[in-house]
């Protein structure tokens, strides 16, 4: 097999790199064990939230139009300690549901029309391992494809909540994407089984069913697989993720070319995102770093291949149990948003074009005077329990933790811009900061 090793550069915050930086990381208190997360517009309202699995139950964070996270919300699964989820309209209401798999059992949380989900509904399928969701049999509605010990489930959607399994198919998933691999315009399936080093795919015929299964030979031992067109030829293709990372590239007949495996130093990958991080036209790999509580970007050159990485640090405390790629302030440009579960953090980085929160933000927030000089002072309606500043090569110049902080002394600070984020119970305030004299 061969394998080679990618060198990461590693920035704090404002992380720079080709045409596309990121702001220092923002913190939003969330739920304990957050997994997994999704990016979906739940109350259709035109901003992307985000969705995921907990310890309790699904979690939804509604997003207020600018990146700003409220407190969680979390939801009943029987308290059941879901792992999986797929986001799809099961009822016809036009709002997005959310699918779950624990232990087996396919729940499902109905929306509520506002955004928020209403009591769990135990289905009768049960012995599921992951869950993927895609129209399958091109009728306009969202159906769900779930890997299982009996080969692969597909549940397509009637619109009506009270799911069954339509048919199976032979083969084993293990984790699951689902998109169109061999550009014939229907959904197609590809799982792989954790620590196995190969992949299944099933080819969809537009009907909601699928061709026998067809195995690939990938170079790593696979834990996770994501699609995406990496080599801008109009079909999709997989990365699998383990240890290491390995790209499939489609070669639009049923098959695919598989590239040398890579490692990034520093990193154990057992997650992958997919998006144009840096605004090249073309398509990024984004992954949790399990080592250092960063994330890392891995930049691909549009033919497959990923030259060079970067990573971006994202929480002090914990390590990210997964992230997505989505434009979360709705100015084009893609952001990430990482869940952490030591700290029970969802941790956001927006790109740096970002406009920073206005006064009148979660916290009712208030930094005067700016510019500053010696002493900054700060009013809001929570108590602020900790304060960090970053200077502009993203380097924590001073961070804080009290019970009620209310000012700052920046003499000894040069002058020049600072980043300065503000936690409280209800979330987290930043600003830009000037020091000058």
């Amino acid at each position: 097999m061969k394998l080679f090793t990618l060198f990461v550069a590693t920035l704090a915050a404002t992380h720079m790199f080709g045409q596309g930086c990121f702001n220092p990381p923002m913190s939003f208190s969330t739920a304990y064990n957050p997994v997994r997360p999704i990016a979906a517009d739940m109350n259709n309202d035109g901003a992307k939230d985000v969705v995921f699995c907990a310890t309790l139950g699904p979690v939804v964070h509604l997003n207020k139009g600018n990146g700003v996270f409220p407190l969680a919300m979390t939801y009943s699964a029987n308290n059941m300690s879901p792992t999986r989820l797929a986001i799809v309209d099961l009822n016809a209401d036009g709002f997005p549901d959310v699918a779950t798999v624990r232990n087996g059992t396919l729940m499902i949380n109905l929306n509520d029309g506002a955004g928020g989900l209403l009591t769990h509904q135990n289905s009768t399928i049960s012995g599921v391992g992951d869950i993927v969701s895609a129209d399958f049999n091109l009728d306009g509605k969202g159906d769900l494809a779930l890997s299982s010990s009996q080969g692969l489930k597909i549940v397509l959607n009637n619109g009506t909540p009270g799911l069954s399994v339509s048919s199976t198919f032979t083969g084993s998933g293990g984790f699951l994407t689902a998109a169109d691999f061999n550009g014939d315009g229907f959904s197609d399936i590809a799982g792989v089984v954790g620590a196995q080093t190969l992949i299944t795919v099933w080819y969809g015929t537009g009907t909601g069913a699928f061709i026998s299964a067809v195995t690939f030979p990938i170079p790593i031992k696979g834990y996770a697989i994501a699609s995406a067109e990496v080599n801008a030829d109009g079909k999709a293709d997989l990365v699998v993720s383990g240890y290491s990372l390995t790209v499939l590239l489609s070669t639009g007949t049923n098959s695919f070319s598989a590239l040398p495996a890579f490692t990034v130093t520093g990193n154990c990958m057992e997650q992958v995102s997919a998006g144009d991080i840096n605004a090249d036209g073309n398509v990024d790999l984004v992954l949790p770093a399990l080592l250092n509580h960063s994330v890392t970007v891995i930049f691909g050159d549009g033919t497959g291949n990923f030259p060079s990485a970067l990573s971006l640090a994202a929480s002090l405390n914990s390590n990210s149990a997964g992230l997505t790629v989505a434009d979360f302030n709705n100015n084009g440009k893609p952001d990430i948003a990482s869940v952490h579960q030591g700290a029970q953090e969802l941790i956001l980085l927006m790109d740096c074009q970002t406009t920073y929160l206005p006064e009148n933000d979660i916290n009712n927030t208030m930094v005067f005077p700016l510019p500053a000089t010696d002493i900054l002072q700060f009013r809001s309606d929570f108590p602020i329990t900790q304060l960090r500043l970053y200077d502009q090569q993203g380097k924590i110049s001073e961070r804080i933790i009290g019970e009620d902080i209310e000012s700052l002394n920046i003499s000894g600070f040069p002058q020049g811009c600072y980043f300065l984020q503000l936690f409280t119970a209800r979330g987290v305030s930043t600003r830009k900061v000037i020091i000058a004299r």
